[in-house]
């Protein structure tokens, strides 16, 4: 049998005794979440756990999980305390670095400026980001997570963080690992449809107003396993608009249209897979799927969404997959 193993780090203090662990992790959303639950006799240094200045952890701690399967331990989580309550379980809520995006404010304005440039005057964490223009823009006292959402909401540039590291208007897919899962060996449950990118008809239309008030337009749809783009609507599937109100140029308006397109095929959920803790399955991972009964199940897929649960039930972790990556 499986022995459970855990280790968590606050400011320093590390132990091992916990009621609960989950984790949330999707590229859809710019924080990812970990939840740790303590029995409400936790102390340290002779010190219970309590909320406020005096509480022995504190918001804002630095705090790093760790869960695995004696004697491995995997680093699956690393952030800051977001809140603390006590009651009969003592609950501790934890986001990762994304968590220091929301901490201030900021006023400026930009007769014009590009994403990298807007970032490196706005981010208190490293990132990496694609070269787009955004033209003119003024920011009153927003937190950077805001501005970073509405770029996601104007834009269509999709944002998380990696490591430590903010990712805005990358392909989440770049740098994934493989994992293989057997339906007849380490799948517990699952919920799957069959799914594939030829099934997605859909056109995205993109659009930016000028200053003169005139309107320039571009449209991109999937078609024959390929992106395809034109200036004129080509009348193919259901269309998801993309509407700019400021001026950017054509060939920015492309790339934006393109890229919402390209994220926009890997979105739609084939259904969760429900797993073992290891091998340990991030977001953007790819998994590949094996079966000798239904070999109609096998093929590699996307990872777009982690939920990992540890404690008294196990550790497991539910994958929501995407669209399948290869034939």
């Amino acid at each position: 049998m499986l022995r459970l193993r855990s280790e968590i780090t606050i400011n320093e203090t590390t132990f091992d005794a916990v009621v609960s662990v989950e984790i949330e992790s999707t590229w859809e959303n710019l924080t990812d979440t970990c939840k740790i639950e303590l029995p409400n006799n936790f102390q340290r240094d002779g010190r219970n756990i309590t909320v406020g200045d005096e509480g022995f952890f504190k918001r804002g701690d630095a705090v790093t999980v760790k869960l695995g399967y004696f004697p491995f331990l995997n680093t699956e989580f690393e952030g800051y305390i977001r809140r603390i309550a006590v009651d009969n379980i003592i609950t501790i809520e934890v986001e990762d670095a994304a968590y220091l995006l929301k901490q201030s404010t900021i006023t400026k304005s930009f007769k014009s400026t590009n994403l990298k440039n807007l970032l490196t005057e706005i981010s208190p964490i490293p990132f990496e980001a694609v070269n787009a223009e955004l033209g003119q823009l003024r920011l009153t006292r927003v937190t950077p997570a805001a501005v970073i959402e509405e770029l996601r909401k104007i834009y269509g540039l999709v944002s998380f963080v990696r490591d430590g590291v903010l990712k805005v208007g990358l392909t989440y897919y770049d740098n994934g690992t493989q994992h293989n899962f057997d339906f007849e060996e380490n799948i517990i449950d699952n919920g799957l449809e069959q799914g594939d990118p030829d099934d997605l008809f859909l056109t995205v239309y993109g659009s930016s107003k000028q200053d003169d008030d005139s309107v320039i337009e571009f449209f991109a749809w999937y078609e024959n396993n390929k992106v395809n783009t034109s200036d004129k609507d080509p009348q193919k599937g259901e269309i998801e608009k993309l509407e700019i109100k400021s001026q950017i140029s054509k060939k920015d308006l492309e790339f934006y249209t393109i890229n919402k397109l390209e994220h926009r095929i890997l979105t739609g959920a084939l259904g969760d897979l429900t797993t073992f803790g290891e091998p340990s399955v991030k977001h953007g991972d790819t998994v590949n799927l094996i079966s000798r009964k239904f070999p109609e199940r096998e093929g590699v897929f996307l990872v777009k969404k982690v939920v990992k649960t540890f404690g008294l039930g196990g550790f497991r972790q539910t994958i929501t997959l995407n669209t399948k990556l290869n034939k």
